[in-house]
């Protein structure tokens, strides 16, 4: 046994106390956990700190310790649940690896709830957007590690739920955002941090070489601007974004990004275009129950003329709403896309105008209200080109969407209304006379 995994078991009760004592603690903990993953390292699964804290933080919520309430969005999990359920027992060849499947997004599910409960105030839900970023440093250490000792062109390996090229893509552009806008939005203390973690981001987002990341990116930028509190500002630091990948981009890099409109030369898109047709096929077929979780990439090899046909390899749909529809069917495709739509439709009512200086409080809602909506922006696009569905951080974000909601509505103030100062003055100088 490793003497890092025997520290971590130490570790673990202390964790258990810590959120015993202060429930919002475990959040932070579960969020770092999820990006070490112990369990690589040979953790037992009944003593994973994941479960352990997870069941410390619901004893909190039966002891009266954590406030149980019922979030407004928690019909949607709930309904997807129900709809897995369904489609597991209808799974097309494996209904024992759908029902895993569906068991960990129960899990899922109930870490959503949980962090909606503990973070209940704008600076819990900073620190947890922190706690993200802290989570995906651990990540690019990997993949400095992977780049320097082996020279590969792309860093696979990094760890995580994933591990792989487009995850790490994908978990920098949901991060990235909260860094640009702490960076060069706010006064925050730890701007200076921020600044100098963003190069850093970028550097490890073109190692990735990922053709999705660069539409997620692309997202990203157009959100950025469009939040952004200093129109100017954002666009000249748009076009040094912009410079820096167009020039410090590798040769590797850009003919993969080539390949998107050249996609017969190269095996890895034209598969993913016959996957995307099986996918569709798939749904033509079973579009109520769909093919069962986790079974689209058991069936995949019969859609493919390329690599999976010649290797024997499973592939997913590598594209998260086709996979979702594939193997869920029509219902849990549009109760997934009621769920987002519904996290968007808060953070758009949260906080829409920055605070004046004077009157800023840092973290601002609008801060993280922006963070949240172009991170999420940025996954979903870059989603496009990857199966993230059961990634748990955009369970993480959809439970940020869902907090940052209820916390504004218990603020009145003219920033969680949305309201801009200068309007705010107008209505209380009509008022006054």
């Amino acid at each position: 046994m490793s003497l890092r995994l025997l520290f971590l078991m130490a570790l673990t009760p202390v964790g258990v106390i810590l959120t015993l004592i202060t429930p919002f603690v475990g959040a932070v903990i579960l969020i770092l956990i999820y990006f070490i993953r112990p369990e690589v390292w040979g953790m037992p699964s009944a003593l994973s700190p994941s479960l352990v804290i997870t069941g410390a933080m619901l004893l909190t919520v039966i002891l009266g310790k954590t406030r149980f309430r019922l979030p407004t969005g928690s019909l949607w999990p709930m309904l997807l649940l129900g709809c897995m359920v369904n489609s597991s027992f209808s799974a097309l060849i494996s209904p024992a690896a759908s029902f895993q499947q569906t068991s960990d997004f129960a899990k899922l599910a109930v870490m959503w709830l949980l962090i909606v409960l503990v973070a209940d105030s704008p600076r819990r839900l900073y620190l947890l957007l922190w706690s993200t970023v802290g989570g995906v440093l651990w990540l690019i250490k990997s993949a400095i590690y992977f780049y320097v000792t082996t020279g590969a062109p792309r860093v696979e390996r990094v760890g995580g739920q994933g591990s792989g090229a487009n995850y790490m893509s994908a978990m920098l552009l949901l991060t990235l955002p909260h860094l640009l806008f702490e960076a060069f939005e706010s006064r925050s203390k730890f701007k200076w941090l921020a600044r100098a973690l963003v190069p850093l981001w970028l550097w490890v987002f073109m190692l990735t070489g990922s053709r999705g990341g660069l539409v997620g990116f692309v997202v990203l930028v157009l959100l950025y601007l469009l939040q952004s509190s200093r129109k100017g500002t954002a666009t000249i630091l748009t076009v040094v974004l912009a410079g820096f990948l167009l020039f410090a981009g590798s040769e590797v890099y850009w003919s993969r990004m080539r390949s998107i409109t050249s996609y017969e030369e190269d095996e890895s898109a034209r598969s993913r275009l016959e996957v995307w047709r099986g996918a569709l096929d798939l749904a033509r077929k079973y579009p109520l129950t769909g093919i069962g979780l986790q079974n689209f990439v058991l069936v995949s090899p019969m859609y493919t003329t390329s690599r999976a046909k010649t290797t024997g390899e499973g592939l997913e749909a590598h594209n998260t709403y086709l996979q979702v529809l594939a193997e869920g069917g029509f219902p849990t495709l549009i109760v997934f896309f009621c769920m987002l739509l519904g996290a968007f439709r808060k953070l758009n009512r949260v906080g829409r105008d920055p605070p004046s200086s004077g009157d800023q409080a840092e973290p601002s809602l609008w801060q993280i209200r922006s963070a949240v909506l172009t991170g999420l922006g940025a996954f979903l696009g870059q989603s496009f080109f990857d199966s993230n569905f059961h990634k748990d951080p955009l369970w993480w974000f959809l439970a940020f969407a869902e907090a940052l909601a209820w916390v504004a509505a218990r603020q009145p103030s003219a920033e969680a209304r949305g309201t801009a100062p200068a309007a705010l003055a107008v209505q209380r100088a009509g008022t006054r006379t």
